[in-house]
């Protein structure tokens, strides 16, 4: 453990002494909680997943920049930079 560490748990274990019961159980709710987020970001299910990433074919070289146009009908992005060339 490195000396950063042992600062910041010996900061954790004041500052959780000076809590009440119920307030120190809040704490490890919330610990919990970021615990479960960081194992969703790194499950291999999400690993598996990029290997989708970029699979759909098109016909428009463009899809990904122009998305709002091809969902949502707004002009173009590069057609309006190509005008003002």
């Amino acid at each position: 453990m490195t000396m950063i560490q042992e600062n910041i748990y010996q900061t954790i274990e004041s500052q959780l002494s000076l809590l009440t019961l119920e307030e120190q159980q809040k704490v490890i709710s919330f610990i919990d909680s970021l615990l479960q987020q960081h194992r969703i970001l790194n499950d291999d299910d999400l690993q598996r997943l990029q290997q989708f990433i970029g699979i759909g074919k098109s016909k428009q070289g463009d899809v990904a920049a122009e998305h709002d146009h091809y969902l949502y009908g707004t002009p173009k992005k590069n057609s309006v930079n190509e005008s003002l060339r």
